[in-house]
């Protein structure tokens, strides 16, 4: 029995997106899609779009497979379920610093010919398939900081340096205009994110406000803060902003993968007739 699915692309924020505790924005959007879309986490912890270009085709390939169904004496091929719609997150690991993180980074010129080509990957393989491409997040710094220390390490990640990727994400999404963007700094920070991070950078970059005042921290705190844990990954509320504007954007650009609307696998149970015989027949061949 076969059902379309949903597809997650992308490393640990994708990874990480069915952890119950911090109610992941994928296990929200598998609890949605419950019986419509399976959903399906192909997030690798760690990864960059140099590995995760390489390592697509085959997860594309045992996604849209042709299988083999044995029925008595023959054989018959038939085509595996549809995938629906994919998500792409990548890019915080590709702008880790390269003199601290020179296995993971990537520079952002290599970022966007590789998310280019995972793209083009994906429509290839399966043109009907609708794509989100979501932007990597900002990095509350201060959180990541206290987070590297504590495991003696150096802070690898920083708001400054994710931002040029967030920037070609978004211009990479104009390229592709059946791909839909979903740019996590204006979920979190609204559409002024722009001018709220330049504040924040401006403060960081000035000693004065360092010794004068703790305006910098307090503003990041007060934006950041509550949507991390660590100061990279997706706290509860991160979470939850994250699957309410994807599914929102869903609705918005493609009404027919309405969850409430979408006809279920297999009848309710106060469909069933008792005087029919054969009630799942159409259902299972």
């Amino acid at each position: 029995m076969q059902q379309d699915k949903i597809l997650l692309l992308g490393d640990s924020l994708t990874q990480r997106a069915f952890v119950p505790q911090q109610l992941g924005w994928g296990a929200q959007l598998a609890n949605t899609y419950i019986r419509k879309l399976d959903v399906i986490n192909r997030g690798f912890s760690g990864y960059t779009t140099a590995w995760y270009k390489d390592i697509l085709p085959s997860i594309l390939a045992a996604e849209t497979s042709v299988i083999a169904v044995h029925s008595t004496n023959t054989s018959v091929q038939k085509s595996s379920s549809n995938i629906q719609l994919a998500t792409v997150l990548l890019g915080s690991n590709d702008a880790s610093c390269p003199n601290l993180c020179p296995t993971q980074h990537v520079p952002l010129e290599t970022y966007k010919a590789n998310l280019d080509a995972i793209l083009t990957t994906i429509q290839e393989t399966t043109p009907c398939t609708r794509i989100v491409l979501m932007t990597p997040p900002p990095v509350h710094d201060s959180k990541w900081k206290a987070e590297r220390q504590a495991r003696a390490m150096h802070q690898d990640r920083s708001l400054i340096a994710v931002r040029p990727y967030r920037n070609a994400c978004i211009e990479l999404a104009k390229k592709h205009p059946r791909v839909a963007l979903l740019d996590l700094w204006t979920v979190f920070l609204g559409h002024d994110a722009g001018k709220l991070v330049d504040q924040i950078l401006l403060h960081s970059s000035n000693p004065k406000h360092h010794s004068d005042s703790n305006e910098t921290s307090s503003l990041s705190d007060c934006l950041l803060g509550p949507l991390f844990d660590d100061g990279l990954h997706f706290d509860t509320l991160g979470n939850c902003k994250v699957y309410d504007a994807l599914l929102a954007l869903v609705l918005l650009k493609w009404p027919e993968l309405d969850p409430y609307t979408m006809p279920p696998l297999l009848p309710f149970w106060d469909q069933i007739k008792k005087s029919d015989s054969k009630p799942f027949e159409k259902w299972i061949k």
